[in-house]
Order: structure tokens, then C-alpha cells, then sequence
């Protein structure tokens, strides 16, 4: 896929500056500047411990064509300036894989119990076909299952992760989505075909903050 492509897919605007690789033919897009190659999309993302913008001449170096960035860098490589590079990362990513409008998806957040309910849900819907499972202890998809790290993938795995479900057969996918996911925009451009919150109880305030952060970013699923 070309880059103009993949930014028009994505709903971004490429700005000025990177005329000249808009018809590069995009071969990765990652937000890690150790696994750039050649023809991929930097996207420089501000951590809790560390900034991407401060890999974007690493990345430059390992092959990157173009950055996306929240503000410029003095590093040559070409850079598209957004607003939030992790929600761009999510658009990119979806955009680039192209599998999650394919998937019927239904997430289910909550303080408590996720792991329990979406098993469940899971268990119910592989009496009837093939059904993929994304949480906290697994990743299941047909005969393939490997332990999950955290709740709810970046935004990156989850895309690829949803290409090999398809490539699998899988149509219907349930999977936990935390506070964290939806906060630090993981499921960001994604629609669920069902939603649900098992309870909510004070949690995750080292992120959030306050009660009421908490409440707003569990709301963000519906």
C-alpha cells in the first residue's frame, strides 16, 4: 500500500514536507524504532518513561521513509505532525492490516470479572463456529492459543493479531478491554457489535488519576 493511501485510510493529513515519499510502498508501520526496516512508518509515540521522538534518527537510520510525529525533530527524516501520535498509531494500524472490519467484535470491560465473562461468551459462541479470544491469559484463535502479556494488545498487535484470525477463519472475536487499553488508545477506531461492563469499583488510579477518570475511560467503549 502506498503511503498516500494509507494516510487517506486513516483519516490523516500528510502536511507539508513529505510530497516526495507519498507514493513509497509502505511495508510496516511501528511506533518501535529497533524494528524499523526499510519502507516503514515511524510513529513516535510519548511513553511514561521515554519519548519516540527521541529515536526518530535511529528509526531514520534502520529504513524509515517518514515519522508521524506530535512536534517536529531537527532529524531529516520526513515527518507528518498530528495531534495524538498514539490514536494515529490505531487508525494507522487498522488501516494498514485491514482485518477488523471484517471481524464481528464484542468487548467487555469492568474492575472485575472480564477474564470470567469473556470465556464465557467465548465458550457459548465456539458451539456454533469458529470464535478468537484476546485477554489477559490467552490469545485463542483455531488451533492456535499462546499466553497473552497484558489485557489488552497496543494497537499494533491486536491488528496483526486480527490478520491471523481471518487468515484462520475466524469471523466473531471476544475479547477484555481495560481502562488502560481505551485510555492509551489500543481499541481506538474499532467497532464492537456488542459491549458490556460486568462492574466498577476504584482501580487503576495511578493512570487515571481519579474515581471519576476511571469512569470516563470505561465509558469509552460505548
Amino acid at each position: 500500500m502506498k503511503l498516500c493511501q494509507l494516510l487517506s485510510n486513516a483519516h490523516i493529513l500528510a502536511g507539508t514536507g513529505v510530497d516526495h515519499v507519498l507514493e513509497q510502498v509502505i511495508e510496516q508501520v511501528t511506533d518501535k524504532s529497533d524494528q524499523v526496516t526499510s519502507n516503514t512508518v515511524f510513529v513516535a509515540v510519548r511513553g511514561f518513561r521515554d519519548d519516540g521522538h527521541n529515536y526518530l534518527t535511529d528509526a531514520m537510520e534502520n529504513g524509515a521513509c517518514v515519522a508521524v510525529v506530535e512536534k517536529k525533530h531537527s532529524c531529516p527524516l520526513p515527518q507528518i505532525l498530528v495531534s495524538n501520535s498514539r490514536e494515529s498509531l490505531a487508525h494507522l494500524a487498522q488501516a494498514y492490516y485491514r482485518a477488523a472490519d471484517q471481524l464481528s467484535l464484542v468487548g467487555i470491560t469492568g474492575t472485575n470479572g472480564k477474564t470470567t465473562t469473556t470465556q464465557l461468551i467465548h465458550h457459548i459462541l465456539q458451539g456454533n463456529q469458529d470464535t478468537g479470544l484476546i485477554g489477559s491469559v490467552a490469545i485463542c484463535y483455531g488451533s492456535n492459543q499462546y499466553p497473552s502479556t497484558v489485557t489488552t494488545p497496543d494497537s499494533i498487535t491486536l491488528h496483526k493479531v486480527f490478520q491471523k484470525m481471518i487468515a484462520n477463519q475466524i469471523h466473531w472475536v471476544v475479547m477484555e478491554v481495560s481502562s488502560h487499553g481505551l485510555e492509551l488508545h489500543r481499541v481506538t477506531g474499532l467497532s464492537f457489535q456488542f459491549a458490556g461492563i460486568t462492574n466498577l469499583s476504584p482501580d487503576h488510579l495511578d493512570l487515571h488519576g481519579t474515581l471519576e477518570n476511571y469512569i470516563m475511560a470505561k465509558k469509552k467503549l460505548f
